[in-house]
């Protein structure tokens, strides 16, 4: 099983961090992607890749760092991106819920990183948060293709995941899908299994029994035990079928 999308390199994981990579590898997670939110966090997590098999990072400015972003740092994310085990671009995209930047910075951020996966030909890892109109037309005009996009955490209803559908983007998965009043259950029932990926987004978002404390890639199971009861397969089949999807989407 996959974690397609982590943040070991948060504070909270200061303490315990070898033994929740361990605890991913016993649980059957044997891939976990850090997702950088700003240059310190983006090095961090390819220092891990470096230091654990089966860790990978991304490289991206969160649309809550957007006031950040500078030509500068662009070319740093370019470097990183080099590097072998940074698989996708991103987080980036656009979060109107919290505002933590002006729109016009998020724009620019997001729309910088659209084009740097263009030119590195990874796939992009979006965060879209009250704004799904607004970077579907980003989206829409830059046209990236066929399974190189992620819509990280997906959070939106039937025809939001349609349109994600007609261009063949993955939608990634959480434990917001256990909780009892989600509504991605009537979502995940109108994908193809072949666009289905599982995440954490931990320490974010634990799912049922542990919502409210710390999330972890060990959790990971819970996820695909929930997918496997919606779409009536086994927790086995949707195991591999997820984790061949996060295969395709991140060369992993």
């Amino acid at each position: 099983m996959v974690d397609t999308h982590a943040h070991l390199t948060f504070p909270d994981f200061q303490q315990d961090l070898s033994e929740t990579v361990a605890r991913a590898k016993a649980a059957g997670v044997d891939k976990i992607i850090n997702v950088g939110t700003d240059a310190e966090h983006i090095a961090n997590a390819i220092e891990l890749a470096e230091k654990y098999d089966g860790l990978y990072a991304s490289a991206g400015l969160h649309p809550h760092e957007a006031e950040n972003f500078s030509e500068e740092l662009l070319k740093k994310m370019e470097e990183f991106a080099r590097h072998p085990k940074v698989v996708a671009i991103g987080e980036t995209g656009l979060d109107f819920f919290r505002n933590y930047a002006p729109a016009e910075a998020q724009y620019r951020a997001f729309e910088a990183q659209v084009e740097l996966a263009r030119r590195t030909g990874k796939t992009l890892v979006m965060h879209i948060r009250a704004a799904f109109k607004e970077a579907w037309g980003v989206l829409e005009k830059a046209d990236l293709g066929a399974e190189k996009v992620v819509l990280h955490c997906f959070g939106e209803g039937v025809e939001e995941a349609k349109k994600a559908i007609e261009k063949r983007y993955f939608l990634s998965f959480n434990g917001t899908l256990t909780f009892s009043k989600s509504t991605l259950p009537e979502v995940v029932k109108i994908l193809p299994a072949d666009l289905i990926l599982t995440e954490t987004d931990c320490p974010y978002l634990a799912p049922v029994p542990h919502r409210g404390k710390r999330n972890e890639p060990a959790y990971i199971p819970l996820v695909v035990e929930k997918l496997a009861a919606i779409l009536g397969c086994t927790k086995e089949e949707m195991a591999g079928i997820t984790s061949a999807n996060a295969a395709r989407a991140f060369g992993i």
